[in-house]
This record gives structure tokens, sequence and C-alpha cells, in this order.
């Protein structure tokens, strides 16, 4: 683990630095306040600190207060380390944001003591993140299936439905029905229909687009939300579903079963005035009195609102990454297939490449840290005029349910799970800049 000494006097964080390795930690260094600051904000921070009281610049007492205040994950553990020896100090310290309190000079046992607490911790809060992150995707996903549950797809059909009646494109919605569930159930058991509903999710999961949101509606019944995609595209997607499900079909014991599908549809365009419960509602009655088959020659309902052309989209693309590696691999790929790319560093560079005269319709930007602080910059483009309509996909490791939550109250258009799959990122790209 990476510790940060910050101090002004060498010698101290040398002897520091010698002891941190002996126990098996990789120092870091600061020799200000604003030095340390710039650290402790930036990407892949240490998460444990030793700060110097009296520090040029901005002393700890300061940093600990900025840090706290800017970026409070990941949680940095932060021990002030100082010659105040007086119960108000201490006060102070811990009001500030600081963990710990040291007197100077450090005894190094009792700094490995109390670094030792620093870890124990560090690591709880590691698993009450990873229970929370469990716990979010068993809230978040059906048991069976490993879609997205109802909850969650109709959160999705709420956030696209209120974002098309702002952006100048269609979203198309469909509800599938797989006929024959229902028999397997009462002849073969839930187990097995329990394990044909999984094939069958599976199969229908991997005919979906990157870009598209598909989840478990109900029962036999799944709901695929398609932005900025009219009903022609939706009923090949519904055909390819269809062989996608008897190529071949299911097998149980000797036999391989096939089944079909149902599906009723909508297209939303800009300008509608119905909301998700309104369209769920069309959906499921239009699946009872009026289903598209795949395959059929009659036409699937529609219901078109204003629809209107999106005009020819730029190729430009920007990449933002802290990481230079991960920026780089990023926008190679974005190259290979024949975009103008654009790199920043930072969000103020993002910034401004955006508002300056460089012709760009999507950022891709990729998340170093789970950090939904670093979601700040594309809030602060959003006001802008010029550039709020811009399409934003996020790259991240393990996208927590706030940073989900807060990408999708900014409207941004998707998510790509590290390492980047090559086909979904070119299906994202070539969907979202409309070539």
């Amino acid at each position: 683990m990476r510790v940060l000494v910050a101090d002004d006097d060498v010698l101290l964080r040398q002897l520091t630095a010698n002891w941190l390795t002996r126990w098996g930690y990789e120092p870091v260094f600061a020799t200000d306040g604003d030095e340390a600051v710039g650290v402790l904000e930036g990407p892949d921070p240490p998460l444990i600190a030793i700060l110097d009281w009296m520090m040029p610049g901005q002393d700890g007492i300061d940093v600990c207060r900025q840090v706290r205040q800017d970026r409070p994950s990941p949680y940095v553990y932060m021990i002030m380390a100082t010659s105040k020896a007086r119960k108000q100090n201490l006060l102070a310290c811990l009001e500030a944001g600081a963990d710990d309190f040291l007197s100077k000079p450090i005894d190094m046992e009792e700094l490995h003591a109390r670094l030792y607490v620093a870890d124990r911790l560090l690591a709880l809060q590691r698993t009450l993140i990873s229970a929370c992150d469990q716990a979010h995707y068993e809230a978040t996903h059906d048991t069976v299936t490993g879609l997205w549950n109802r909850s969650a797809i109709l959160k999705f059909l709420e956030h696209h439905v209120g974002r098309s009646a702002k952006a100048e494109s269609t979203l198309s919605l469909v509800l599938l029905e797989v006929v024959g569930l229902r028999e397997v159930n009462l002849e073969h058991g839930r187990a097995i229909g329990d394990y044909v509903l999984r094939e069958v999710a599976s199969r229908l999961r991997s005919a979906a687009k990157a870009f598209d949101c598909i989840g478990h509606y109900v029962g036999a019944q799944f709901l695929l939300i398609m932005p900025a995609c009219p009903v022609s595209q939706a009923t090949s997607l519904i055909d390819e579903m269809q062989a996608k499900i008897n190529s071949p079909g299911i097998k149980l014991g000797n036999d391989y079963i096939a089944f079909g599908l149902l599906a009723s549809m909508l297209t939303v365009a800009q300008g509608t005035r119905e909301n998700a419960n309104s369209l769920l509602h069309r959906l499921e009655r239009s699946l009872v009195s009026n289903p598209y088959r795949p395959g059929s020659t009659s036409s699937p309902t529609e219901a078109v609102v204003a629809e209107r052309h999106v005009p020819g989209l730029s190729k430009s693309v920007l990449i933002s990454s802290y990481e230079p590696m991960e920026r780089r691999m990023l926008a190679q790929k974005v190259r290979e297939r024949g975009y103008v790319v654009h790199e920043a560093a930072n969000a103020e560079e993002a910034l401004r490449a955006l508002r300056g005269e460089i012709p760009v319709r999507l950022v891709i930007f990729e998340m170093h840290t789970p950090d939904i602080a670093d979601l700040d910059w594309i809030e602060t483009f959003r006001r802008d005029q010029s550039v709020a309509d811009l399409e934003v996909v996020i790259v991240a490791a393990w996208p927590s349910q706030a940073v989900v939550q807060r990408a999708l109250s900014l409207n941004v258009s998707s998510f790509l799970t590290k390492p980047v799959d090559d086909e979904k990122l070119g299906q994202i790209i070539s969907h979202l800049t409309g070539t």
C-alpha cells in the first residue's frame, strides 16, 4: 500500500520513508501542502497520508479540510504529525478531518501501530464497499436471468423516455414474450423452466446491441429499450433474436426445443408527452391484441410522435482519461475505425477542447477511480449550450450505484466496462455519431 509523507524536512521524510519501506509500504513524497493536495486529489491517490502540520503553502489542517471537502472517496486515512501537543490542537486536527494525531519527534514504533490501525479500518471499508456493490447488483439484477430486473429496467425506461423528449433522436421500445416457456414449467417443473429462461435470456442479450437495455419484465416477457433506433431496425433485431433462440433450439434431454417470439413495439420521438407508464400500458395491450411475429409481413405497432431527422454528425471523438496508457489505448482503437481523435488528460483540458473550435460530437470518459466527483466536469459542460447536447460514454471498471445514478442524471449515453470490448466500442461509437 502507498503512503504519502508530506513534510518540508528532507531528513524526516527520508527517515520515515526508510521505515515505511521496511514495513512493506511504498512511500510517496510531498514537500509542501499544495503538493500534498495535488497528490491526494489526483488519480489513484495513496490511501494513507502522514501530514506535517506546519508546511509551506497550505498547512496540514488546510490539506485535511480541502481533501475532505473536494474528494470524499476514495477515503484517505490522514495522520497529522506536529510538535503541538495541547488538547485543543488535537481537537483542531480531528475537526479538520484528520483521523489520527502524532507528536513530533515521531516515535517510529508508535507510527507503526497507527498504520496497523489505518490498514484495519481501510480493509473494513473495502469490505463494506464490496458488500454494498454486491447488494446493489442483487437489487438491480434478476436472480434467474442475470438481466436487469423489473425495477431497474423501468428506471432506465423513465430515464430514456425523459431524454428522448429533449434529444433529436428516436427511441424504440419492445416488449417481447417467449412462447412455450409456460408449457416447459408445467411439463418439466420450475427448475428446468428456470434453466430454459436463463438460456433464452442469454441468447436475447447476445443479440441486443451494446447500447441497448434489456431486462426481465415479468414471467416470459422481456423489455428492450433501444435509443436512437427506428422501428425498422427494431423488427430486424427481433428477427435476429428469434433466430438466436432456435439456432439451435434449447436442449432438454435428447431433444432440442424451439420457442417462438411475440413482440409489441413503439417508437418515441422528440416532442412526446407520454410518460413511461402510459407507454408500457400500450405495449402490454398491443402484445395481446396485435403482436408482431418475427418474419411476419404485417406492420408492427408503431407510435411516432413528431419524429425528426437527425442531421449528419461529426466523426470527431474526444478521449478523456487521467491515465496516459488507458487514454492512448482507447484513442488507438477509435482511430482504427476512421475517426478523428482528440485527447485530454484531465477535466480542464477536456473542457478547453470542447469549448474551442474542435468539432467534437462524442466524449469517451475513462474513470480511473470509482469517484463520483469525477463526474462534476460533465455537469459543468452540460450547462454550456454550445456543447450541452454532446453524447458521453463512461468507461469504468465497476461503476457504483451512486456513479450510475449521477451519470444518468447527467444524460450520459452509455457505459462501457473495462477491459473495453472492441466490438462493443465500435457499435457504440458508430451508433452515437450516426456513422
